[in-house]
């Protein structure tokens, strides 16, 4: 897939590593689709079994009430082994023209030279600077392995901060 075929990732090349950038908004609570599901489990389990569920003789529904449990606490430790999923259930995926509403961004380094793959959601940093007495201007930032990207309203992109920084950062 081509950077034409795909408007809302935004691809920073390196020498040796290439990152990716994607927007993202966290969904509020009662929208998140793991606590969703973990409500309607525990809802036709009480639903179908009601106080059967609290009687130790009945054998299949307290066998299904342990795999319920199990399973619930799988999908809620998910949100923790796998990016995928914590985007899946905790996120929505913004276009690149929706940077005011974008809280995290998914951030993926793939590493030509070791041929490896990473994937991170880090938090959008929000800078406010004064460039001149009554005009503030927002920088829009990402740190991903100690590195600083920041980004652009005009190109939509993130761009990698030179270091060392001798100007201010809004001329960046």
């Amino acid at each position: 897939m081509t950077n034409s075929q795909l408007p809302d990732i935004v691809t920073q090349r390196n020498k040796k590593k290439q990152y990716e950038f994607n927007l993202l908004a966290k969904r509020s609570l009662w929208t998140r689709m793991d606590l969703f599901v973990v409500a309607c489990v525990c809802v036709v389990m009480m639903w179908y079994f009601g106080r059967r569920m609290l009687d130790m003789e009945d054998l299949m529904a307290v066998g299904l009430l342990i795999l319920a449990i199990a399973f619930n606490g799988v999908l809620l430790l998910s949100n923790f082994w796998s990016v995928a999923a914590h985007e899946f259930f905790a996120y929505r995926v913004l276009d690149s023209s929706q940077i005011e509403q974008c809280t995290s961004v998914r951030t993926t380094v793939t590493n030509h030279k070791q041929k490896t793959t990473k994937r991170f959601i880090v938090p959008l940093l929000t800078k406010a600077l004064e460039t001149s007495p009554g005009k503030v201007n927002k920088a829009n930032q990402v740190e991903v392995q100690k590195k600083r990207f920041s980004f652009s309203k005009d190109r939509k992109t993130f761009s990698q901060i030179p270091y060392p920084v001798s100007q201010s950062i809004e001329s960046y």
